[in-house]
């Protein structure tokens, strides 16, 4: 039987209390630690789901009985937890939300006779550069900085400003979409008589006149005005709800939207946009000479909380596993971002009870991150424990693009 803290996910092994055995289960982390313990069923049409939380543990778990698919499981399970959620909201006045930064989920499946357990999660690495230029004439006299200042503050810059500071990938794309409305309207003011669908042709039309735009414009509007505006700004018909498994499409155009109001604000009307960072070729070049030639993932029953000052996953000098058949590539999915996995079968672990710590080193056995289970992950009756690790990196002084 798996636990993630102390909450049952499923198995070989039956649910202590009731004797049930579930064979396909789903774990994401929450923002705060619950302030209570409920455990609730939801059919979701063709599935009965059984989600749970514990006090004072920061992981909410929904799991099945039926054998799923992996794909059915991330889907079915991530929206099933999301009513939980908005079933707490409503019945308890508690607000919890599931923790965006991190994409952090525990999947339990059968894959053919075998359970396995896969961890998921996402690491990014913030850069900040800086840069300073100074100019002198013919005889040393330094040349002051000429960079054109912003005259006046145009009003679609407080939407892009607020997409920022947005938490999460919904919210962020509404308010840079709504700065992209109104920098069009400044270029290009709509008609009464016009539909809004011939006015976005029309202006971005304009723009094309006299910029480079990365792609057509039929693209542009399908990709963002029909597959992502009208769904986010609508919600009778089709719409994607905060928190589905449909936000992978926003985080998708969000960082396309990012890069055409940059192009048009500094291409067309002239606006200098501070900041610089790490470019995606950098990035995977410096990932690739740290991780690409040899790595190791370890693990750890060492529940020491982690520090920033850690050269080892295991300061109490307790037991230490190697996975195996590790792996390291660029996420085909992705620009940005690589992909680093391991797995180890139940032989490998059977040492240990509970893993608390899993660590990644590079080809010096330097640690270069950890992942922290907060309560430990009990993996009895488990055949395979795999984990996958996305790396992907922030600029600070940069527009966000990773949620």
């Amino acid at each position: 039987m798996a636990f993630i803290n102390k909450i049952f996910m499923g198995g070989s092994n039956p649910q202590p209390t009731k004797g049930h055995f579930f064979c396909s289960s789903i774990c994401f982390e929450l923002v705060q630690k619950n302030s209570l313990s409920i455990t609730r069923e939801i059919n979701d049409g063709q599935y009965i789901w059984e989600i749970e939380i514990l006090e004072r543990c920061q992981y909410i778990v929904a799991r099945c009985k039926n054998p799923l698919p992996i794909d059915k499981i991330r889907i079915r399970g991530n929206d099933v937890c999301q009513e939980f959620l908005d079933y707490l909201s409503v019945e308890y006045s508690i607000n919890y939300e599931v923790k965006p930064s991190s994409n952090f989920n525990i999947i339990l499946y059968k894959n053919n006779s075998k359970f396995q357990l896969n961890l998921i999660s996402e690491v990014n690495f913030e850069f900040q550069t800086s840069l300073t230029i100074r100019c002198f004439d013919e005889n040393g006299n330094e040349i002051q900085n000429n960079t054109p200042k912003l005259e006046k503050i145009e009003e679609f810059i407080r939407y892009y400003r607020k997409s920022n500071l947005s938490k999460d990938v919904y919210t962020a794309y509404k308010e840079l979409y709504l700065s992209f409305e109104l920098m069009l309207q400044k270029i290009n003011p709509k008609k009464d008589e016009q539909s809004e669908i011939n006015w976005l042709k029309e202006s971005l039309r304009i723009i094309k006149s006299r910029i480079s735009l990365s792609d057509s414009i039929n693209n542009i509007i399908t990709e963002q005005y029909y597959n992502i505006r009208l769904k986010l700004f609508h919600s009778k018909d089709d719409k994607i709800l905060p928190g589905s498994i449909s936000e992978r499409a926003i985080k998708e155009a969000y960082p396309k939207l990012m890069d055409l109001w940059i192009n048009i604000a500094t291409n067309y009307l002239k606006i200098h946009i501070g900041g610089g960072g790490l470019m995606n070729a950098a990035f995977l070049d410096y990932m690739d000479s740290t991780f690409g030639q040899s790595f190791l993932i370890k693990t750890s029953n060492d529940n020491t909380p982690p520090s920033s000052s850690d050269t080892t996953i295991t300061p109490k000098n307790m037991k230490l596993i190697n996975f195996k058949k590790n792996h390291y590539q660029h996420d085909p999915k992705s620009t940005n971002k690589i992909l680093i996995s391991g797995s180890l079968t139940k032989l490998d672990y059977c040492d240990i009870d509970n893993i608390f710590r899993i660590g990644y080193f590079n080809q010096e056995d330097i640690l270069f991150f950890q992942i922290y289970i907060d309560g430990g992950l009990y993996l009895d009756g488990i055949d395979i424990f795999q984990v996958e690790i996305y790396l992907g990196y922030i600029n600070a002084n940069a527009p966000r693009l990773n949620f």
